[in-house]
C-alpha cells in the first residue's frame, strides 16, 4: 500500500475501533456489524458466536438470504471448508482467510455441496472468514460474502480485516469476562436468598462457581463423613447423569431434599443446587430408632427374666 492508501485504512480503522468500544453489550454483535457494512462498505456481512464445542451459533447478519443462514446452521456447517473444525492446523493459527486460500474455487464451486446447494443459488462464491479467538478456543466468527461480478477481496481487505479480527477478538474476550460477572450476579441475586440449609451453583461445565458452608456440610453428610474418598464433582456428574436441564427436578436422599434448578442466562447454563433438611424424614428416622430400641430393651428384659426363672429352677 502507498502512503494515500495506508492513510485511507488507518482512517477507517480509527473510525471502527472508536465505533467497536462504544457498542453496548447487550448490542454488540448488531453494532459491530453495521459498523463493518457503513465504515468499510462490506455489502453482506455474517456474524456468529461459538459454543462449547467451538461450533458457530445464533448468527446476525446483513444482506444475507434467510435461508442460507438457516440451511447452513442445520445441516451445511459441516461441508463447509471455512469450518474452523475443518481448518488445517496452519490455517487455525491465522485470523483472516479467503476461500481460495484454503481450495480451488472451481474445485469448490463444482464439487463442495453447501456452495452447490446453498451459497451458489446466489452466486455467492468469494467469501471471506474472521476467526475471532480467545486462548484456548474459537469466541465467535464473521464472514463477508461477494458475487462473481463484484470485485474480488484484496490483500488490502485481508489486511484491514485482520487487524479487525484480532481487536475483535480481545473486544470479545473482555465482554465475556464482564458478562461473566453479570451472569453470576443475577443468577446469585435470585437463588442466595433461597430458604435452604445449603447452596451450590454449578455451570455448564460441571465447575463449581460458588458454595456456601451448608452445602459444604450437607455434602460431607451425604458422604457419610468421608471426606477424603468423596469428590464434590462427583455429585456434579450424578446430577448430569440425570439429565437435568431447565426444569426444576427434586428428590431426597440420606434425610435431605435436593432442589436443583436450571437456568439459562445469556447462553451460559447454571445449575443451583438448594439442600434442606427434611426435618419429617429425620423424625421418622429418630422414631423408628427409639422404637427399635424399646423393643430391643424389653426383648433383652424378658430374656433377662427367663433365664433367671430357669437358674431359679436349675
Amino acid at each position: 500500500m502507498n502512503s494515500h492508501q495506508m492513510s485511507y485504512v488507518s482512517d477507517k480503522l480509527a473510525k471502527f475501533f472508536y465505533k467497536a468500544v462504544s457498542v453496548p453489550n447487550h448490542n454488540f454483535r448488531q453494532g459491530i456489524l453495521e459498523s463493518i457494512h457503513d465504515i468499510f462498505g462490506y455489502q453482506r456481512v455474517t456474524y456468529w458466536v461459538s459454543d462449547n464445542n467451538n461450533e458457530l451459533i445464533d448468527p446476525y447478519y446483513i444482506n444475507v438470504e434467510h435461508d442460507i443462514m438457516e440451511s447452513y446452521e442445520k445441516i451445511y456447517y459441516k461441508y463447509d471448508p471455512m469450518r474452523f473444525k475443518n481448518l488445517k492446523k496452519g490455517h487455525k493459527k491465522r485470523y483472516t482467510l479467503l476461500i481460495n486460500d484454503i481450495v480451488d474455487k472451481e474445485v469448490y464451486a463444482k464439487q463442495n455441496v453447501y456452495y452447490r446447494d446453498i451459497l451458489g443459488k446466489y452466486d455467492y462464491i468469494n467469501k471471506m472468514a474472521l476467526y475471532l479467538k480467545g486462548k484456548d478456543c474459537i469466541l465467535g466468527g464473521i464472514s463477508l460474502l461477494r458475487k462473481s461480478n463484484e470485485p474480488i477481496f484484496t490483500m488490502q481487505d485481508v489486511y484491514v480485516m485482520e487487524l479487525v479480527a484480532k481487536f475483535l477478538s480481545n473486544l470479545m474476550q473482555e465482554h465475556e469476562e464482564t458478562k461473566k460477572s453479570a451472569v453470576k450476579n443475577e443468577f446469585f441475586s435470585e437463588y442466595i436468598n433461597y430458604q435452604a440449609d445449603g447452596l451450590m451453583i454449578i455451570n455448564d461445565k460441571k465447575e463449581i462457581v460458588y458454595m456456601n458452608k451448608g452445602a459444604q456440610e450437607a455434602l460431607y453428610d451425604l458422604a457419610e463423613n468421608k471426606k477424603d474418598s468423596f469428590s464434590i464433582d462427583s455429585f456434579a456428574e450424578m446430577l448430569y447423569n440425570k439429565k437435568i436441564f431447565l426444569n426444576e427436578y427434586t428428590f431426597e436422599v440420606n434425610g435431605y431434599k435436593i432442589c436443583v434448578n436450571g437456568k439459562k442466562i445469556y447462553n451460559n447454563l447454571f445449575y443451583a443446587i438448594n439442600f434442606t433438611k427434611c426435618m419429617d424424614s429425620m423424625e421418622i428416622v429418630t422414631e423408628k430408632k427409639i422404637a427399635y430400641q424399646t423393643k430391643l430393651s424389653k426383648k433383652r428384659e424378658r430374656s433377662g427374666i427367663l433365664l433367671n426363672k430357669r437358674h431359679v429352677k436349675l
